[in-house]
């Protein structure tokens, strides 16, 4: 996978969290995989079509999820429930749109699906059908630990 594919998606998720009042946000160590093991509590899937194919999954705790919620909502880390889950579901909403515009920008005409959330822990995706990799980069916030799965190739 190209590292022009990543890079939107992570001005994104960083622009899109400072905007939100998300602060204290640090990268970490990017790392690749042929499975996507998802365990935090929480993820939201995001498919992709047009000239890229595949998806992005946002994966966190569920006390990330609520606290994120809680400073996107303007107050105190939200119990996880309905509203939690539409508000995670619109910040996964939000970055992959913005990494579609700067996607678009490179050249790289893709559209997004609406956000799926999904709540569980030790999940393993595998076979995604649409890379032989997944890119998985850490994002620390003041919130807590949100992870960035990303696996696409060019359609053809």
């Amino acid at each position: 996978m190209k590292v022009e594919y990543l890079n939107p998606f992570l001005q994104a998720a960083f622009s899109v969290l400072k905007d939100l009042g998300v602060d204290q946000l640090k990268l970490g160590t990017p790392a690749a995989s042929p499975k996507l093991h998802l365990g935090r509590g929480v993820f939201v899937m995001i498919g992709l079509t047009g000239r890229l194919a595949g998806g992005v999954l946002y994966d966190m705790s569920i006390e990330t999820a609520a606290g994120i919620a809680g400073v996107m909502m303007g107050e105190k880390p939200a119990e996880f429930g309905d509203m939690t889950r539409s508000a995670i579901g619109e910040l996964g909403n939000m970055i992959s749109g913005n990494a579609a515009t700067g996607l678009k920008k490179a050249g790289l005409a893709v559209d997004i699906t609406p956000p799926m959330i999904i709540t569980g822990t030790e999940l393993t995706l595998a076979n995604l059908g649409v890379s032989d990799v997944c890119i998985i980069i850490p994002v620390q916030t003041s919130q807590g630990e949100i992870v960035v799965n990303l696996a696409v190739k060019e359609a053809a």
